[in-house]
This record gives C-alpha cells, sequence and structure tokens, in this order.
C-alpha cells in the first residue's frame, strides 16, 4: 500500500460522524489513517507545523475532555532556549545557518509540495523542530558536522531529566496558548478514549 495514497479521517469533527467514517472506510478499502496528532501515541517535545515554511506562531490547546485516568496524557512544554544553551557553539551555528530538508508527512500536504528545506534554528533564539521528519536518507548525504549537530540536538530532547520542564494539568473548559517557536510541547500516550482537544494554531495576536 502507498503511503502517499492513504485516505485521511477528519477527526477534527468529534461524534458519530467520524466513527460512521471510519467504519466505512474498513469496510470498503480495508484501512483508514488518522493524522499522528490524533492518535493516542506518546509525542515527543516538537513545535508545531515544523513542516511549514511559515509556521504558526502561537498555538492553543482548548480541553473540551481532559485524560481522567491516572497515567494517561500529560502535556509538558520545555524553552527553546533552554534547549539551544545545551548545544555547543559549534552545532549552534550549523544549525542556524546551514539548511536540512524537512519532509512533509503525506496527511499534512498542501498541493504537491512534499519537502522544504531551511535552518533549525531561527532568529532570537526560537526554534523549529520535529525530529521525525528530518530526512534521514538525505540526512547520510549531508557532511558529518551536520549529521552530529542534529543528532546532539536530539539527545537534549530526549535527555527529560536534565530539563526544566513546565507540567500542566488539564482540566476540561481550560485552555494552554503558547509561542510556538518558544517553546516546545509534548504529550504522553493517551488513555481515555474519551478524551478530546481542540487545537488553533494562529499568527493573529
Amino acid at each position: 500500500m502507498d503511503s502517499d495514497s492513504c485516505h485521511i479521517v477528519d477527526c477534527t469533527s468529534y461524534g458519530w460522524k467520524t466513527l460512521n467514517e471510519i467504519r466505512h472506510n474498513l469496510e470498503t478499502i480495508g484501512y483508514a489513517k488518522v493524522k499522528l496528532s490524533q492518535l493516542d501515541r506518546k509525542l515527543v517535545f516538537h513545535t508545531d507545523c515544523s513542516y511549514e515554511e511559515n509556521a504558526p506562531k502561537f498555538v492553543a490547546l482548548y480541553v473540551v475532555q481532559c485524560d481522567r485516568t491516572d497515567d494517561g496524557e500529560k502535556f509538558q512544554m520545555v524553552k527553546t532556549s533552554e534547549i539551544i544553551e545545551k548545544l555547543s557553539h559549534k552545532s549552534q551555528k550549523l544549525l542556524k545557518e546551514e539548511t536540512y530538508k524537512i519532509r512533509v508527512s503525506p496527511d499534512f500536504r498542501k498541493g504537491e509540495t512534499e519537502y522544504i528545506c531551511g535552518p533549525i534554528l531561527i532568529a532570537d533564539g526560537h526554534m523549529k523542530y520535529r525530529r521525525d521528519i528530518i530526512d534521514k536518507i538525505q540526512l547520510k548525504n549531508e557532511t558529518i558536522e551536520k549529521q552530529h549537530a542534529i543528532n546532539e540536538l536530539n539527545s537534549i530532547i530526549l535527555s527529560e531529566n536534565k530539563l526544566n520542564i513546565f507540567r500542566s494539568l488539564f482540566e476540561n473548559n481550560m485552555m494552554v496558548l503558547s509561542n510556538n517557536a518558544k517553546y516546545l510541547h509534548r504529550r504522553s500516550k493517551i488513555k481515555d478514549l474519551e478524551r478530546y482537544f481542540l487545537r488553533i494554531r494562529s499568527n493573529l495576536i
């Protein structure tokens, strides 16, 4: 099955319509694919829309129904400035001045754009990064220095015990608003099947 031709289910509409659409796709074509952010899996620290040339500056999460399980979803944020400060000066320079090939996932593509190229670090200590969309095949063809810079960045992001992490406790009808270039965010695995958030991305503030 060609991953680029998977049928995408719109999970932004909450209720029986979505469930009926998934059931229909499973019965007729044998599969249904949803976007990564709409799955229940754990997500590591990242910025939203890292695959876009002009990623939204602000991201808001509105909690319609929080995860009510004891060990369910936990939402966390960390400042990009803290990540950058832990990088070597050489890696900082490479991630800011060199371009990397960034893959646009099929379920997020607008038009025919499959890749964008650009730096990871941008002005004023901002960052645009999600480690799973850096093209690994292309990265192997880059210089050892550029590969090392990405590896160093990944190791810092994954070293959660060395980071000052903000942990938010969600309650229904609350909203978390963050600067998408100044903070990376992540979540643990979702355990409550009725958990439901609205995500709002904006450059208007």
